[in-house]
Order: structure tokens, then sequence, then C-alpha cells
């Protein structure tokens, strides 16, 4: 049995026997528009957002998603001419959901921040220069319901950021701790069925994306 069929069977048995709400999962490419599981607009109760935060990340450009009570729950710094300094801001956001970083020029350093945000239940890191390191400082993340790691492609001119993400098998452990997880990414990522062997323990995963997996 050649390697391509090893992994289409593996992907199955992932899919329709450790994990049975996979079932029907999609495994292409992710799409490009998908916002995060939680940035609806319901109020939540409990501190107000610092306002020099909200101010700085303005002045960065960043596009921001608030709920009914007008606390910011989304920050969108996509294509973003941004490094791991933006990021010391989120912390002045206590109900803060989602964080989209595609294509910015943020690195593990700026992963260690996430990390430390215990309310974040969406990631976009695709475009990201991270690393298995990195990723492991996101294993702590409780309430993470969607996470998206991919790698430049060779052919998108589009991105300006220089990224290139080095994600392998060696970073699936960390993801597999992140129990709530409903959607994962991992197009174009050096993973493969060894890997794919640590999210056994993904039990709530609905969509899982693998194209331009090895």
């Amino acid at each position: 049995m050649n390697k391509t069929c090893r992994l289409a069977m593996l992907r199955g048995w992932l899919m329709c026997g450790w994990l049975l709400l996979l079932c029907g999962c999609p495994t292409g490419e992710t799409p490009t528009t998908t916002e995060g599981p939680t940035t609806g607009g319901a109020p939540a109760a409990g501190p107000a957002d610092d306002a020099a935060a909200v101010a700085a990340l303005e002045a960065l450009s960043a596009k921001l998603a608030r709920d009914d009570g007008g606390h910011v729950i989304e920050v969108n710094f996509r294509d973003l001419q941004i490094d791991d300094a933006a990021l010391a801001h989120l912390a002045g956001l206590p109900q803060l959901r989602s964080v989209l970083l595609n294509k910015t020029a943020v690195t593990d350093q700026g992963l260690a921040t996430l990390g430390q945000i215990e309310t974040l239940e969406n990631l976009d890191l695709r475009g990201c220069a991270t690393t298995n390191d990195g990723v492991a400082h996101l294993a702590g993340l409780a309430k993470l319901r969607g996470l998206r790691l991919s790698t430049r492609q060779a052919e998108d001119t589009s991105d300006l950021s220089g990224a290139t993400s080095y994600v392998d098998d060696g970073a699936m452990a960390s993801i597999g701790q992140l129990t709530n997880l409903e959607v994962l990414a991992l197009d174009n990522l050096f993973v493969t069925e060894i890997g794919l062997a640590e999210l056994a323990s993904l039990t709530k995963l609905k969509e899982l994306y693998l194209a331009g997996t090895s």
C-alpha cells in the first residue's frame, strides 16, 4: 500500500472512527473568507476595554468588531504591516474572542502573547512565520474553537509579509490539547499520518482542512 493510500485511510479513521463528529467534514483548502466561530453581537458582562489599547489598535488600522455592549470581541490585522509588538495592546481587551493575523509578520514571540489571552475562541495564523515552538504557546487556550494555520504558497504574490510557517508533526501534540476545537486548518503544512494521530482527543472537531499536507 502506497503512502497516499495509507494517509487517506488514516484520515478516514480519524474522521469516522476516533472523531465521530468528523464524518463528512471537508478536507479541502480552507476558505479564505472563513471567520471565527464566535463573533456574534451578544454583550458580555465584565470590565470595559482599555481606551488606550483601542486607540492604539485603531491607529494601526486594525478592524475591530464589537458586541452589543461595545466590547471589542474581534481584532482583524489581516495584511497589515504589524509585528509582535502590536499584540501587546490585546491585553487591554478583556472580552476578546477572535484575532485574525493572516499574512502578517507575527512570529512565535507574538504567539506567546496570544497564549496568555484566555478568552480567545478563534485564531487565524495563516501565512505567519510560526514554528512548533510557537504553537506550543497556544496549548493552554481552553476556550479555543477555531485555529487556522498554513504556510504561504509559493505562487501567492499578494503576501508581502515574507512569512513562512515551519509547523509539522511536532506541533500536533500541542494542538491535541485544544479539546474544544471545532475548526482546524493545517493546509500546506508538513503534517503526516504520524502527526494526525496526535489529534485523537479532538472529539468536538467539525471541520478539518488538510490541503497540500504531506
